[in-house]
Order: structure tokens, then C-alpha cells, then sequence
């Protein structure tokens, strides 16, 4: 098409659109976090608080669980649907530490620090666990 002029500096120029923009589904969510029971680090289609029930085993006695009232937070406020990727077993673990150079070996829980991705340490009650360095 022709390109008319109208004011100096101001150019109209008109073109055909491409194809229209598909619409996409917003309403479905996703929720990480720790759960009793269920598949780990596996993307799972949950569609009612009972799916979830069955599957993840439903609200957990620890404290930092909140992928449970997430869920049922999303579900009472009418969502339909949303993946749940469960990212633990929400449960302590426990290791064998053995002294360097003694007999005995010392057992301890473990748990995971904050900064453990960025420092990969593990922390445990009775403070860090320390390094082995070569002599």
C-alpha cells in the first residue's frame, strides 16, 4: 500500500496481519515441595484435594511443609488443576561418620543448611561437619 503523507515527519503506513494469537490456558499451577509419600523430583497432574490425598498423602506434622496447604489453599479457591513436583521425603536422614584414623565411627542426623547448593556442606547439630584435608 501506498504510503500517504499527512504531516511533515508523520508517515501512515498500513500491512496486513499475520496469523491471530492462540489463546493459551492460564488456570494451571504448579507446586513444589516436600510430601510423606508420592513420586520425587516427578512432575505429577493432580485435579482435586482427594488426587493429592491419595497420592502425596495429604497435610504433613512438620512445620516447614507447606506444599500441602498450597494445594488445598488452590483447590478451595477453585483451581482445577496443577503439577506437583515433590522435591523430598520430608524426613531426617541419618549417615555414618567415621573418625579419621580411629575405630570408632560417630552417628549423627543430618540436616541440610540453606546454603548448602552454594557451599555444599552439611550441618549437623553439633555444628558444622568439618573438611578432610590431605596431609
Amino acid at each position: 500500500m501506498a504510503v500517504q503523507v499527512s504531516w511533515p515527519g508523520v508517515y501512515v503506513d498500513e500491512f496486513e496481519p499475520g496469523a491471530p494469537i492462540e489463546g493459551v490456558g492460564t488456570n494451571t499451577a504448579v507446586f513444589l515441595g516436600i510430601a510423606s509419600t508420592g513420586p520425587v523430583n516427578r512432575p505429577t497432574l493432580i485435579s482435586s484435594w482427594d488426587d493429592y490425598v491419595k497420592t502425596f498423602g495429604g497435610f504433613s506434622a512438620d512445620l516447614n511443609a507447606w506444599l500441602a496447604k498450597g494445594v488445598y489453599g488452590f483447590f478451595l479457591n477453585g483451581g482445577t488443576r496443577c503439577y506437583i513436583v515433590r522435591a523430598s521425603t520430608a524426613k531426617k536422614g541419618t549417615t555414618t561418620l567415621a573418625a579419621r584414623g580411629a575405630s570408632s565411627s560417630l552417628r549423627r542426623p543430618l540436616k541440610a543448611s540453606p546454603a548448602m547448593a552454594s557451599r555444599s556442606r552439611w550441618k549437623t547439630p553439633a555444628g558444622p561437619v568439618p573438611r578432610c584435608r590431605r596431609r
